[in-house]
């Protein structure tokens, strides 16, 4: 019996990339053995963030970088930092946003449900659309950040052009690319280009612990999402000054304290982007691919239903082209419900209820349907599995 059993619950094949909803990635298995060997031992949390920020720094070209938990709560780490900088006064206010600039710019084709995360600090949201103009004219004194969604860049006004707009007026840009890996030349793309911080998943592609995610961007604000969030750190800015703040305040939380990572997190994400950047890209876009092709080939003979293989392997010249959200490697079997005799959901059903368990994704449009099939969680062998069990529910 293996522990999910013991506790209760049920192992399902993941063929729905990395959700949150189904734990995120499958973990590197060095990574796994990293967090173990840290449970072991304690450390000065202080200075184990200070070395992983200096290797996201390393990795991403920023001027430094912080683990948080999770990428929702980079953003929420970010929006904090550009509101109250290193002053502890404005962090143990918030979400009280009395006497702080407050304004955060979305863009209104760039808010999704994760942008709701915003209001957390006591931000407000400002959706503007989607020209220079509109971005020039929404900016005012209380305008605080901007906040741009990397996946819908070719959905309103990109960021190359975003980035001398918000430097002209001193605004800073938080990027949120949580899902946005690969390609893995993304780690230092958005930092490149002019952002001022940039908020990453820890649990998809870097195949981290779930709960983990990466900010990284400018040193200052960097400094300051960490005061927000912890004590006793001074290597973001002048240590006596740093002092000074948490003796003053000592024991007292902000709101970003309920956000604090472990010690085993950290190493497990560090130990995740380095193997991530050691492995060959182009190696684990074929063997995607050759999963969804063994599907689609398995498939491809029933009656009344379609089946379309999409790939990643162009994906560098791809990102600068379309939407992030189109990239990922896929099949997906579309049929007419009516003909089958069962729905979307009711095939989605029986995928969930069979054994194996297996997790899809459906989209529903009209009398027609469509399960769509990533492979990026797939273990070796379950693509057969899945093509197995599809096969039995969709023969008439």
């Amino acid at each position: 019996m293996d522990m999910y059993e013991k506790l209760g619950a049920k192992k399902v094949i993941n063929a729905s990339a990395h959700p949150t909803t189904l734990g995120g990635a499958i973990m590197y298995p060095g990574a796994v053995s990293a967090m173990v060997e840290a449970s072991k031992y304690s450390v000065v949390m202080s200075e184990l963030h200070k070395k992983a920020g200096e290797i996201i720094a390393k990795i991403t070209g920023a001027g430094a970088g912080l683990v948080t938990c999770g990428a929702a709560a980079a953003i929420v780490l970010g929006v904090a930092a550009c509101m109250t900088g290193v002053d502890r006064d404005k962090m143990l206010q918030l979400p009280d946003t009395a006497g702080i600039k407050n304004e955060v710019m979305i863009q209104k084709t760039h808010i999704n449900m994760y942008t709701n995360l915003v209001k957390f600090t006591g931000a407000k949201i400002v959706i503007i659309g989607t020209s220079k103009d509109d971005l020039e004219m929404a900016i005012n004194d209380n305008t605080v950040a901007i906040l741009h969604v990397a996946g819908m860049d070719r959905l309103g006004l990109p960021l190359e052009k975003v980035v001398p707009i918000a430097k002209k007026y001193n605004i800073p840009v938080l990027v949120y690319a949580a899902p946005d890996i690969p390609p893995k030349s993304n780690l230092r793309r958005f930092i490149v280009m002019g952002a001022d911080l940039v908020a990453f998943s820890g649990g998809k592609a870097l195949r981290g612990p779930n709960d983990t995610g990466i900010l990284c961007g400018r040193r200052d604000l960097i400094g300051a999402a960490y005061l927000n969030s912890y004590e006793g750190m001074y290597e973001y800015g002048e240590p006596e000054d740093y002092k000074r703040i948490l003796d003053k305040y000592a024991g007292m939380s902000t709101i970003c304290r309920t956000m604090k990572v472990s010690k085993e997190q950290i190493v497990g994400l560090i130990v995740a982007l380095q193997k991530y950047m050691e492995e060959d890209e182009k190696e684990a876009i074929k063997i995607w691919a050759e999963r969804v092709k063994y599907i689609a080939n398995i498939l491809k003979d029933i009656p009344h239903i379609s089946v379309e293989v999409f790939t990643e392997e162009n994906i560098e010249r791809m990102w600068n082209e379309i939407p992030r959200s189109e990239l990922f490697t896929r099949v997906e079997i579309s049929f007419n419900e009516k003909i089958l005799g069962k729905t979307v959901n009711q095939v989605n059903r029986e995928l969930m209820e069979g054994s194996p368990r297996i997790v899809a994704n459906v989209y529903r449009e009209g009398v027609g349907g469509k399960i769509i099939i990533y492979p990026q969680s797939l273990q070796p062998g379950e693509e057969k599995l899945v093509a197995l069990r599809l096969k039995e529910i969709l023969s008439i």
